[in-house]
């Protein structure tokens, strides 16, 4: 009987320590979405328990030895069996999930651990590179996460399957570099994808409100640039050359030079008189050499000041 009671005991205390291990795994990034619901089941049950009874004792005489007292009560009788309960029911699902997220891991886990042969193994299979599993840890494009952890190799892969391409990835939110760059010439190195071209006047009539909105964010990507590093500078910068190189790279691909970025965000406002021409002419901060490199460029894809625009 005394071994039974043992045995009972470890085994239940195993089952408590379940949700403690869910907890553990969720605060390491580690399992999917859906052991984190689970995770909380012991704050849950512990905070809800202790704050009904707290209360209600709260205001009876002598309440701080109530408290005291109370606090292991709830803890080991009321909040350990229910945990304890619950970890019983939720068991079975949780192997479940684990079983099937084993058996059929999202494509984000091996980009997480670099698993590169994992990931051409799978695209071989027909998964497709473009869908956001529910699993995802992260909610991006394959191909923008693989851009944001700097895996060049995964990023070529991706690209190789037929990963989409995110309009994010034009409007980058770090530190203009050459690898900003050299990721973004993999992008045309054949063209202008189509899922970066801009609608035609037809297409535009019998667009959809995804595809209208999707059209404006495109048409707005080359003066996003020009919003984030020219307007308003203040001094020469080493990135002169580079911001150009970039620039010219998307009017050579078909962006428009006179549309202005409309969904800004933080991003400087422009003067309602002012085209992407004028601020790039009207810059004094710029290096000269490039600053009339990108002049020529913009002028050559059709840029038109906001004279040339009204008269």
């Amino acid at each position: 009987m005394r071994k039974l009671f043992i045995i009972s005991g470890l085994l239940l205390l195993s089952l408590w320590w379940t949700g403690c291990v869910r907890i553990y795994l969720e605060s390491r990034g580690g399992p999917p979405p859906p052991y984190r619901w689970y995770s909380g089941t012991r704050g849950l049950i512990g905070v809800s328990v202790n704050m009904a009874i707290m209360g209600s004792v709260s205001h009876a005489p002598g309440s701080s030895s109530w408290y005291k007292a109370f606090l292991p009560i709830t803890l080991f009788v009321v909040d350990f069996p229910l945990e304890v309960a619950v970890d019983s029911i939720l068991l079975p699902v949780d192997l479940g999930l684990y079983s099937y997220y084993s058996i059929d891991p999202p494509l984000d886990k091996y980009l997480r651990s670099n698993d590169l042969k994992g990931l051409e193994k799978r695209l071989k299979e027909g998964v497709s590179p473009n869908v956001i599993s529910p699993w995802f840890l992260e909610k991006e494009p394959l191909l923008y996460q693989a851009y944001v952890n700097h895996n060049e190799d995964a990023f070529e892969l991706l690209l190789k399957y037929g990963a989409t391409i995110p309009i994010k990835l034009l409007q980058v939110e770090e530190n203009l570099d050459e690898y900003t760059y050299r990721m973004l010439q993999r992008v045309f190195r054949d063209g202008c994808p189509k899922e970066l071209q801009l609608l035609t006047e037809d297409e535009l009539r019998t667009a959809s409100n995804i595809e209208s909105y999707r059209h404006e964010q495109l048409k707005g990507c080359f003066s996003y640039w020009i919003l984030k590093y020219l307007i308003d500078q203040d001094c020469s910068s080493p990135n002169d050359k580079l911001l150009v190189d970039i620039m010219v790279l998307l009017l050579e691909n078909g962006f428009s030079p006179n549309t202005w970025e409309v969904h800004r965000g933080d991003l400087h406002y422009s003067s309602f008189h002012q085209y992407p021409l004028d601020v790039v002419m009207a810059n004094s901060a710029m290096d000269t050499v490039e600053k009339e490199r990108l002049i020529t460029a913009m002028r050559k894809h059709g840029a038109m000041t906001y004279r040339d625009a009204n008269h």
